[in-house]
């Protein structure tokens, strides 16, 4: 089986429509990946950069980029590096006013029991608390 990293504009292609004959080709890879004929790799960057251009360029909100992106990757055939990371920073950024990026660090250095080296107090107001100043 054909193993493809996607790049952030397959997923925007898809979700805004905005070059529907790009969108369409999006829809017909999915299918193939549906029925197991290509696995389709998605990696927490391209989730960060999917996230900022659908706030900063299309101006879409938090509740409805989450919304989105927590359906879109749901499906098993959808394979999503630190899925469940990516997840709860998804559900996490919905509701509190701190970055993606940082809520994913924080995610995936949780998931590995593993401490966030930083001076942002954001991470503090987060469970578990892992931030270790430097």
């Amino acid at each position: 089986m054909k193993v493809a990293v996607v790049d952030a504009n397959v997923i925007l292609r898809f979700l805004t429509n905005d070059v529907l004959v790009q969108a369409n080709k999006v829809r017909e890879r999915f299918k193939e990946a549906a029925r197991g004929k290509i696995d389709l790799a998605i990696l927490p960057i391209t989730v960060v950069e999917i996230v900022f251009l659908l706030e900063h360029w299309y101006q879409y909100g938090r509740g409805e980029i989450c919304d989105k992106l927590l359906l879109l990757f749901a499906p098993e055939w959808m394979n999503l590096q630190s899925k469940a990371a990516v997840f709860e920073a998804l559900r996490v950024y919905k509701e509190r006013n701190i970055d993606f990026v940082d809520v994913l660090l924080w995610g995936i250095a949780r998931d590995e029991q593993r401490a966030v080296l930083s001076f942002d107090k954001d991470f503090d107001k987060l469970d578990p608390k892992i931030r270790l100043e430097p």
